[in-house]
């Protein structure tokens, strides 16, 4: 699954299920993190350390986003930004549905414009090398 799909499903996992703060998940509903976990890897559980390292990245993905608004300092995380008293979660959402810019279902196929590149010649395999003859001594 591509970020943008990730990003997408996250928002619709807050959307259906709620939002939380301070905890991945509680009762059904997720903090932007847990969201993440769960569009990845489909919990909020153990991840593997690929989905581990896709959520990592997603979070420095969106993290950037905010710090370019102004939303946060450098130093702050999504987690923190997450938490914050005043956040909600159609914020949350507006976010993931920012980061995930318009949906496949909503771009119209004129629209989209298929790009056909031309085969790669075929080329002759390399040459392996022969070892070298050992120096006298």
């Amino acid at each position: 699954m591509r970020d943008n799909e990730i990003f997408a499903k996250a928002a619709d996992i807050i959307e259906s299920g709620g939002h939380c703060k301070y905890t991945l998940e509680k009762d059904g509903a997720h903090c932007a993190v847990g969201a993440l976990c769960v569009a990845v890897g489909g919990t909020t559980g153990a991840l593997s350390i690929a989905d581990h390292r896709r959520v990592a990245n997603l979070c420095r993905e969106a993290e950037g986003y905010l710090l370019m608004g102004g939303d946060i300092r450098p130093y702050e995380t999504v987690v923190s930004w997450n938490n914050r008293p005043e956040r909600t979660g159609p914020q949350v959402v507006a976010l993931f549905r920012e980061l995930a810019g318009p949906r496949a279902a909503d771009i119209g196929e004129e629209e989209a414009e298929v790009i056909e590149f031309e085969p790669l010649p075929e080329t002759a395999p390399l040459p392996v090398p022969v070892p070298a003859e050992p120096v006298p001594a």
